[in-house]
């Protein structure tokens, strides 16, 4: 996926907050998904890829990032199911502009969320069913 394919990051909040609407109307589901994004470039090997490199093997039993304090960008994708077609959005946020895109991001969750409803659950019945009657022994 080309840098060319992807929304800049203040459109896709204005796409979001119609899909979030389009989405709270209709009870369809919207999924957001986020991660860092690498690219795997063949030509300058990253230390993140390369299989022999005794600090990639390191990181991957440690969980720690070999990578030092490289920053990274953020890939977000959102998708949803919109009158039977599935529409589907992604952004890459720099890590230079990402405090302004949370604080966006954030306050337009909240605003699509006052339409939440809450499901309402089946009381289970814990207790056997039985006479009433209880057999008392003396």
């Amino acid at each position: 996926m080309s840098k060319s394919n992807y929304l800049p990051h203040e459109q896709l909040l204005v796409r979001l907050k119609e899909l979030i609407d389009s989405a709270n109307e209709s009870h369809n589901s919207l999924n957001v998904a986020m991660k860092r994004l690498i690219i795997n470039d063949s030509v300058s090997r990253y230390n993140e890829f390369d299989t022999n490199n005794p600090v990639a093997v390191i990181a991957r039993k440690t969980r720690i990032s070999g990578s030092g304090n490289k920053e990274y960008p953020l890939l977000l994708r959102v998708s949803c199911n919109v009158k039977s077609n599935k529409v589907k959005y992604h952004t890459v946020v720099e890590a230079d502009s990402l405090d302004k895109f949370w604080q966006d991001y954030v306050a337009l969750l909240k605003l699509g969320m006052n339409n939440l409803i809450k499901t309402k659950k089946k009381k289970s019945k814990s207790k056997s069913k039985s006479t009433g009657k209880k057999l008392i022994i003396k």
